[in-house]
């Protein structure tokens, strides 16, 4: 399962449809410059200091994975929403689907952050903050959720006594 980390800040999940607009250490996606009361997006993005947040790109929000830089990936069980994981330790090569598929059956009723989303396409980049979004070679994850609402609750999991991680659910919202 492929996995990727940033080089110090944050990630962020942007869509498709506007990740031409994210400009990282390049600018201010909204300005289109960078000027003193507009930060450039990574300056935005690590002004995030929960485990989620929300950064304007335009007329959307990119969703910022606050906290500290962690290996994260991508895991969608079966018949369910992607989860996006982000490993605090495990043993190399652990297979960290494997073991939450074992540990985790549906979302947390005691989540320790709810924050509310919505995707207005279905196609989300995962990429550094610091990285403009144009740039196809940076490394980068993608998944796909249905247009809407959701509510992202993250929860902590320890699946077991070597391996800790942050699980990011998405659950639709009416």
């Amino acid at each position: 399962m492929k996995s990727i980390v940033s080089g110090g800040g944050p990630l962020v999940c942007v869509e498709m449809e506007v990740v031409n607009r994210w400009r990282g250490l390049a600018g201010n996606s909204v300005s289109g410059d960078i000027e003193p009361d507009f930060p450039n997006d990574y300056k935005r993005a690590c002004a995030v200091s929960d485990y989620l947040g929300k950064v304007s790109v335009g007329d959307r929000d990119a969703l910022v994975l606050g906290d500290m830089p962690l290996e994260t990936l991508i895991w969608t069980p079966l018949g369910e929403l992607p989860r996006i994981v982000r490993v605090y330790y495990g043993d190399p090569g652990v297979d960290v689907a494997s073991l939450l598929e074992k540990t985790i059956k549906s979302t947390p009723d005691d989540p320790d952050e709810m924050l509310p989303v919505e995707f207005k396409s279905s196609l989300i980049l995962v990429f550094d903050a610091a990285c403009l979004g144009s740039d196809a070679s940076i490394d980068r994850l993608s998944f796909e959720v249905p247009v809407g609402r959701y509510i992202a609750m993250t929860k902590h999991f320890q699946p077991d006594n070597r391996t800790s991680v942050l699980v990011h659910f998405f659950v639709p919202s009416q």
